[in-house]
């Protein structure tokens, strides 16, 4: 039986654990690297830490309103994923009080309980694409300031964008991204 006041101090804890890891780019990568490092069964973990460290540092998006949302619900769930995991019982309907949606509050679910990595990777990209397409991609101001602004055009003619992979060798692996374009 779960009392209220111990659902109250796990949203207290896990509150101030996504506020104190969004500080800015650099904490919030580490806290994803530090996620999946200690649950590497979270692929989602490390695809955040990999796009949060190659695109998050020169987005100067990343305080809007959705893309907050994104990066809390992320921190959220991990968080939620980790306390379930210190509890050995499923403790994802906490998601809720922090207005996550229920399709992946659903995912979260079925993951603890058939531990299919795929589906869970899948479904966490198909939601953060549905958190951020209307918001973001559709909006006029966004196609105007920044995806048609002279600077996305050079930084793509100029192949400046690039994902960069580090790994435990002194390889790394990149690609440049180039010709994205989002309507």
């Amino acid at each position: 039986m779960t009392y209220k006041w111990i659902d109250n101090d796990y949203i207290h804890y896990i509150t101030n654990a996504t506020l104190r890891h969004n500080r800015d780019n650099i904490t919030r990568t580490k806290a994803y690297q530090e996620i999946y490092i200690n649950h590497p069964e979270i692929r989602w973990a490390l695809l955040a830490s990999v796009v949060s460290r190659n695109a998050g540092w020169n987005m100067t998006d990343l305080y809007l309103p959705s893309y907050l949302n994104i990066l809390g619900e992320c921190e959220r769930a991990h968080l939620t994923y980790t306390l379930s995991k210190q509890l050995n019982k499923p403790q994802f309907k906490l998601l809720s009080y922090f207005h996550v949606s229920q399709y992946v509050i659903n995912e979260w679910e079925i993951f603890w309980h058939s531990q299919n990595k795929h589906r869970l990777i899948n479904a966490l990209i198909i939601n953060e694409e549905n958190v951020i397409h209307k918001p973001i991609i559709e909006k006029a101001y966004f196609r105007k300031r920044v995806f048609l602004s002279l600077p996305y055009f050079i930084q793509n003619y100029l192949m400046m964008k690039a994902v960069l992979l580090p790994t435990k060798s002194e390889t790394i692996y990149g690609k440049f991204i180039f010709g994205f374009k989002p309507y």
